[in-house]
């Protein structure tokens, strides 16, 4: 049997939006927050800054360019395209934004050169539309990994050392950190090969 193919979300599963975003918060709003003491999808746990500051600096020039990978992610989907796994990008751009898109693709060319753009980076809300049954995703949101579920696909919910509460609610495959995501890949692909 040929090997999965990889779905890949970016932010929070690649991306470290997260301590981006909160270091940000920080500067701005002179506090001194751990990026991991927030709690919420929309950094509500940042108590001096409001909606409008995030939806803010979501819209501004560097956000989805300057985040750096999320620990250990480059080192195991590197290790993964040289098994010869064929992996995309799946991601929902903020759609009011000038630069989300255009830095999301400048962000996988830096750190991901080996993605081919024109075939493996997808823009959508509706990730289930790719979903089919040898194929992965990697996702922090179970609002998305249902759906590609229940079109087909395998889900592996990525919550980073278990602080994003989002993903709590997620019933199924977890993984915590990159190592594990390889290791539950390689899994899956042995019970495939069954």
């Amino acid at each position: 049997m040929n090997k999965p193919i990889i779905f890949l979300d970016m932010d929070e599963t690649v991306v470290a939006l997260s301590e981006y975003i909160v270091k940000q918060y920080n500067n701005l709003y002179n506090d001194n927050m751990k990026w991991t003491d927030n709690h919420s999808y929309w950094w509500s746990d940042c108590k001096k800054a409001n909606k409008d500051f995030f939806v803010t600096l979501l819209q501004t020039r560097g956000t989805f360019l300057n985040p750096k990978p999320i620990e250990g992610c480059i080192e195991a989907i590197n290790k993964l395209h040289d098994e010869g796994y064929d992996i995309h990008i799946i991601t929902l751009p903020q759609w009011k934004s000038y630069f989300s898109t255009k830095e999301k693709v400048e962000w996988i060319e830096k750190y991901l050169p080996f993605i081919n753009i024109d075939t493996n980076f997808h823009c959508t809300n509706n990730k289930g539309l790719l979903a089919k049954k040898n194929r992965i995703l990697i996702d922090d949101n179970p609002r998305y990994l249902k759906n590609w579920e229940d079109h087909g696909g395998i889900s592996i919910c990525f919550n980073y050392n278990f602080c994003y509460d989002w993903s709590k609610s997620w019933i199924g495959e977890v993984a915590p950190n990159w190592e594990c995501v390889y290791e539950r890949i390689k899994e899956i692909e042995r019970k495939c090969a069954k």
